[in-house]
């Protein structure tokens, strides 16, 4: 509170007549709204939908849409080489997965090959000349679907007159950019529409020929037959149906009994739960032990749903319930160690605190299969000097 109050008492009234200490301290953040008409651009002009094509989600006009006129804003990040978002070999030892460098090499001297990228990599703008990225964090930006020109595309890329765009940069050759550029840059595109759109429109964009060509190989090689492990959303969905969470025990005998595990070894299970105290830096106190280990009572207080909450865990028993409603069991877990907690048991633990996660790298997202490609500038606008490939 200390650093928010003037240094001068008498200044307070002065301060909260002009209209608090932020406009005091910042007085350049607030534009009148003739500077806004001329200088600002509309971020609600796209939003989020099921896709009229083969794809789960899609962005549609909010209102009708001139020829030229401002779909969406597009200020971008950049990412300083395309190799950033290489994946390599994992090696997974205890609870760990240890990641092969492309600078270490193995015992034999050979240098790691990196087997995929980042998923990442398909939101990205980048040049098949250029080892630049560049990731737009416009709204509902990364939902635009992908379309040829001529074949359904109802719009494009150009680079932005917003005020906060430094055109300069587009002189500056690649390796500026690399060296005395941070990530957060002052470059910006805008989507803009190549003909009249009408509102709930899909908007499409071309994402370039070369993409197109890649994604077309990558189509013709794809197995459609090709059956995936189950994921932790699909188990998540059907926990209902399964009733309440299995124990370990109960899972062992299962596999006992030579049937299937419930759980797919490629998912595990994940809980809520906060180990902060009431008090600012007040750690959670243990209210007894179970076989050595310290136990808790569930902190239902500080507990949500954030994924900074998220442990991995084992369901060690069942509690008693009075009814048969999923909702009110609750549960004796292990929760395992990691860099933030210590191991132990939590008991008490709420049914709705609980939820399948898939195991690390398991997911769909980072198979090798998976397509992996940028969206394409387009060369006409692409500048000459950041082509350094």
């Amino acid at each position: 509170i200390a650093k928010i109050m003037p240094k001068n008492p008498s200044d307070i009234e002065r301060i909260m007549n002009a209209g608090g200490l932020f406009r005091e301290d910042y007085p350049d953040s607030f534009k009148s709204n003739e500077w806004l008409e001329e200088n600002g651009q509309c971020l609600d002009g796209i939003y989020p939908g099921t896709s009229t094509i083969d794809a789960e989600k899609g962005a549609f006009a909010t209102r009708d849409i001139p020829k030229k006129g401002l779909i969406s804003p597009a200020p971008l990040l950049l990412i300083h080489d395309k190799e950033y978002l290489d994946m390599f070999p994992t090696t997974f030892k205890g609870e760990r997965h240890m990641f092969a460098s492309r600078l270490n090499q193995d015992r034999d001297g050979n240098t790691e090959s990196p087997i995929t990228q980042q998923l990442l990599i398909n939101y990205c703008f980048s040049h098949p000349q250029s080892s630049l990225l560049f990731y737009p964090y416009g709204m509902t930006m990364n939902l635009i679907n992908h379309k040829p020109t001529g074949q359904g595309a109802n719009a494009k890329l150009v680079w932005t007159k917003a005020s906060y765009h430094d055109n300069d940069l587009l002189e500056d050759d690649a390796s500026y950019l690399k060296e005395e550029v941070d990530a957060v840059v002052a470059l910006g595109m805008d989507v803009v529409a190549t003909r009249d759109i009408g509102a709930d429109e899909e908007i499409f964009l071309d994402y370039g020929p070369e993409w197109q060509q890649a994604f077309e190989v990558h189509a013709k090689g794809w197995d459609y037959d090709r059956v995936w492990a189950t994921q932790a959303v699909e188990l998540n969905r059907s926990q209902k149906e399964l009733g309440p969470f299995l124990t370990a025990p109960e899972r062992k005998e299962i596999v006992s009994r030579g049937e299937e595990d419930p759980v797919p070894e490629n998912i595990m299970t994940g809980c809520f739960m906060s180990f902060e105290g009431e008090k600012d830096n007040e750690q959670l106190q243990p209210t007894g032990d179970v076989d050595g280990l310290p136990l808790f009572r569930f902190n239902e207080k500080e507990t949500t749903h954030a994924g900074r909450h998220l442990r991995k865990c084992e369901v060690h028993d069942r509690e008693k319930t009075e009814d048969d409603d999923d909702s009110r069991h609750h549960y004796m877990v292990y929760i395992y160690e990691d860099y933030l907690t210590r191991e132990g048991f939590v008991e008490n633990f709420p049914h709705d605190f609980i939820t399948f996660v898939d195991r690390p790298y398991t997911s769909v997202s980072h198979s090798t299969d998976s397509f992996r490609h940028p969206i394409m500038i387009p060369s006409d606008i692409f500048p000459e000097s950041w082509r350094d490939l």
